[in-house]
């Protein structure tokens, strides 16, 4: 059986550097640029090939022995290898077991095809999600989002990934996702200590995972900047500058945060277009006050200019992610001021992306499934 999955990239809402903390509040948004994972089964006897198109000189290949993935290099895509074992065990744990190994091909519009140009869409959360979902499918096994998610987690907390899992989460069940943080040093002493198949089914500490929809007519818009930023090296300058910040300061933070998420995330469910853009205004205005006392850079100049631009003509905007570059994002109360937005932002020479908040799910390579 041949099993095509594509999942989406991400863009942060809201929520960002605060949300690296257990029971924080982020909105996170599964994003129509996906990335897709390819299973086919082998002819008998052969070994299984790992190819991406990332690096799409290099073939691996890789086969199964007692149950234990061995790849000829596994430290090219640890990433990859780790996913394969981790699904596989929770698979034999269920008493459904893989008896021969598969070609494994990876592609990926996350990023411009044509020159190369990453925009910051969340490349590794994706990939780790459509491996999880797409070893599930091929073993035939239930691909529940949360139990996606989890998997995925597991896969990078396994590798000692940095980051709150709010991608993995957008990227499992798309749509615009309200994400609570799970306390990481939980699930690392969990992980030691329950089986997988016990922890899988567990509930985890804080975590909890809602979609939402936008409130009616607001418009979602994204662009690119120019220049590619790393979340692992913001977040590193963050660790580093945090003594800069008294702890009643940041709790201060953390807590002005988790309330202007929680505002936004009650303007989504009642409705409130007004709130919801009153809400994505404040939530600048922290990260804003947090660069400002940590001495990082948030909001660089081109991703002032992109903010700029959208408000003066009446939208709402801030910096997406760990900010640095990448892409910025603005919500528009009508299709009117979109619009002009989009043509600001050409006029200052960054990129409009043609991306909406992905409604409809591509995972199957037949026919795709609407999101309840």
């Amino acid at each position: 059986m041949k099993v095509e999955v594509a999942v989406p990239g991400k863009l942060f809402i809201a929520g960002e550097y605060a949300i690296v903390q257990p029971g924080q509040l982020a909105l996170v948004a599964g994003v129509n640029r996906f990335l897709t994972v390819g299973l086919e089964p082998v002819l008998e006897g052969q070994e299984g090939t790992i190819w991406s198109e990332q690096d799409p000189e290099t073939v691996l290949t890789w086969r199964l022995e007692e149950g234990q993935v061995w790849v000829s290099q596994p430290e090219v895509y640890p990433l990859i290898t780790t996913a394969l074992q981790l699904v596989l065990d929770y698979g034999r744990a269920i008493g459904c077991q893989l008896s021969s190994p598969f070609h494994l091909k990876i592609t990926s519009d996350l990023d411009d095809r044509e020159t190369g140009r990453k925009y910051g869409l969340g490349s590794s959360g994706a990939l780790t999600v459509g491996l999880v979902r797409a070893l599930l499918r091929y073993i035939k096994l239930e691909e529940k989002d949360l139990l996606v998610f989890k998997l995925a987690a597991l896969v990078q907390t396994r590798l000692e990934m940095k980051g709150s899992f709010g991608d993995l989460a957008a990227s499992s069940f798309a749509g615009l996702v309200a994400y609570q943080s799970v306390d990481r040093s939980w699930l690392t002493e969990e992980a030691s200590r329950q089986s997988l198949h016990s922890l899988l089914e567990s509930d985890w500490k804080d975590l909890d995972i809602q979609r939402l929809e936008l409130p009616a007519d607001v418009q979602f818009m994204a662009a690119w900047t120019g220049t590619v930023a790393s979340t692992d090296a913001s977040l590193d300058r963050v660790q580093k500058a945090s003594g800069q910040w008294s702890q009643a300061g940041y709790d201060g933070f953390l807590r002005d945060s988790l309330a202007c998420v929680k505002g936004l995330i009650h303007a989504c469910k009642s409705d409130d277009r007004s709130a919801f853009l009153q809400g994505i205004r404040e939530n600048r205005r922290l990260l804003k006050e947090a660069s400002a006392v940590l001495g990082v850079e948030i909001e660089t100049l081109a991703l002032k200019t992109l903010i700029d631009r959208a408000e003066e003509v009446g939208a709402v905007a801030k910096t997406s992610g760990a900010g640095g570059g990448d892409c910025g994002i603005a919500f528009a109360g009508s299709v009117t001021i979109a619009n002009k937005v989009k043509k600001n932002w050409l006029a200052a020479g960054l990129l409009p992306l043609d991306i909406e908040m992905c409604e409809v799910n591509k995972r199957d390579d037949v026919s795709a499934r609407i999101w309840e």
